[in-house]
């Protein structure tokens, strides 16, 4: 499996690139805004941690209902997955009243590691590996298409485009046993588990503020160069716990 992690998760969206309100119940932060006591791009960075941490039988990416979307999702923002690029998914994912709903709309991540083999790996990269190089070695730059409805509410490619977070340094991830990324958890623990070897980039959005009762999203975005793509509908059940 190649180390470039290519997810593209959706977001809800308001018609302008800053916060404010285009109905009563919808509001998006703007990029710069910490949530919850953090920055975004720490939250960003963190829900790496989230879906590396979870199995892959129970893993929110693969599901194809909502049925895990709440899988290992407690902390004081609430989480969106979306797929590998696998095609046209349609959940239905119950959102906990009053948090924060944090996901991109497509993002990938580089890490120095081999995920055949759990071992380091800095490739294409050199040693000392730097965050200039890491960074490069994305395409995240050449996202195309993307687009977010909620709730009739439409966001387009050069909206989604401004709300991008960037890895300024790299962080450390922990892997779950049968993880998503298909590595041996026994020789990543042992190189890679504690080391700051990732970083992340992708257009992320913060949402606040989501009334109570149901929201529907459709969202898409594509990455040519790399062969990705990702179409996906979430019905979302705000309620309290």
């Amino acid at each position: 499996m190649s180390k470039f992690i290519q997810i593209l998760v959706g977001a809800f969206a308001l018609t302008l690139a800053v916060a404010q309100q285009a109905r009563a119940d919808v509001q998006i932060m703007p990029p710069t805004q910490p949530v919850a006591g953090q920055s975004q791009l720490s939250w960003a960075e963190e829900w790496y941690r989230w879906v590396s941490g979870i199995p892959a039988a129970n893993n929110p990416i693969h599901d194809t209902t909502g049925n895990n979307a709440r899988v290992n999702n407690n902390r004081p923002v609430f989480f969106l997955a979306g797929t590998f690029g696998t095609g046209p998914v349609a959940r239905k994912i119950k959102v906990p009243y009053g948090k924060p709903v944090i996901f991109p709309v497509l993002n990938q991540a580089f890490a120095a590691v081999n995920f055949e083999t759990g071992n380091y790996d800095p490739s294409p990269c050199t040693s000392p590996l730097t965050v200039k190089c890491a960074i490069g070695a994305l395409s995240i730059s050449k996202a195309v298409n993307m687009s977010v409805q909620i709730d009739g509410v439409t966001l387009d490619n050069q909206q989604v485009t401004t709300y991008r977070q960037t890895s300024t340094a790299f962080f450390a991830v922990a892997v779950s046993g049968n993880n998503v990324w298909g590595t041996p958890v026994e020789n990543y623990n042992r190189c890679c588990a504690r080391q700051p070897l990732w970083v992340q980039d992708g257009y992320w959005i913060t949402l606040v503020n989501l009334s109570p009762g149901t929201h529907l999203l459709h969202f898409h975005g594509e990455i040519p160069e790399a062969f990705f793509s990702v179409d996906v509908t979430d019905t979302l059940d705000v309620q309290n716990d």
